[in-house]
């Protein structure tokens, strides 16, 4: 179906107020949650529930766009804590002596001194947001149940910790090995690139265990049918494209 929707308009009118009154109260996020429903309310307005429906996962997909900088700082410090407890816990079981002082690894090797600090931007939330981001992506096109979408997103979790936790684990070994100023320095800024795919395959590797246990069931069909000869997918993804070229133009 195709058909204009009043309801559709009452929305737009909503969140056209909600942008008004971000904007004159200088709340950036405000004016960003009323453009991202715009950006889905438009549609609805002008092709009905249907287009809604079909627009609705990506123009949800800018919340990453977001940011949420209070609830990242209280994360941050949490995460930091638990993956240097557990980096301490790895080092110091593979034979190399650490202690842990707060967020700090300190070495008690004679030899081999060095102090791994985990500062903010190593505590992994970067690479959770963007494992989580691109597995959002994935699950929507690949699982089709939403429990099981959901199963795939959390695991993103764990997977991140881990990942940070080898990070810190290989610095500790590359630091005593190959000497701090190594260890610390361009081992520690180029080391989370194949982490972060290590972290990719991971989550993909949860992904099919899934879809392999619990076979998905038959693909509904869709309210909102696209143009004869055009994949949804591939529209779905031009549709993502650009909206994340709005967004980011905008924001």
């Amino acid at each position: 179906k195709s058909d204009v929707s009043w309801q559709g308009l009452l929305v737009m009118v909503l969140f056209c107020v909600l942008a008004f009154f971000g904007s004159n109260g200088n709340q950036s996020r405000i004016e960003q949650c009323s453009l991202i429903g715009l950006i889905w309310a438009i549609p609805f307005a002008l092709w009905g529930r249907g287009a809604a429906a079909f627009i609705a996962f990506p123009a949800a997909y800018l919340v990453f766009t977001i940011p949420i900088s209070s609830f990242i700082d209280f994360c941050t410090v949490h995460l930091r804590l638990f993956s240097t407890t557990l980096s301490a816990l790895v080092v110091n079981g593979l034979g190399l002596a650490v202690q842990q002082a707060g967020t700090t690894l300190a070495s008690l090797t004679p030899g081999a001194e060095f102090h791994v600090d985990v500062a903010a931007g190593c505590s992994g939330i970067r690479s959770l947001f963007a494992l989580l981001a691109f597995t959002t992506v994935w699950v929507h096109f690949f699982q089709r149940t939403l429990w099981r979408k959901a199963l795939v997103v959390v695991s993103t979790v764990p997977v991140a910790i881990l990942g940070n936790v080898i990070r810190l684990t290989l610095t500790c070994f590359a630091a005593k090995w190959f000497g701090k100023e190594f260890g610390l320095g361009t081992f520690h800024d180029y080391v989370g690139f194949p982490i972060f795919i290590l972290e990719i395959f991971l989550v993909q590797l949860i992904n099919t265990a899934i879809s392999r246990r619990l076979p998905p069931p038959a693909a509904p069909e869709r309210e909102f049918q696209c143009a004869r000869g055009t994949k949804p997918a591939a529209v779905q993804w031009l549709v993502i494209l650009l909206v994340l070229a709005i967004g980011g133009w905008t924001f």
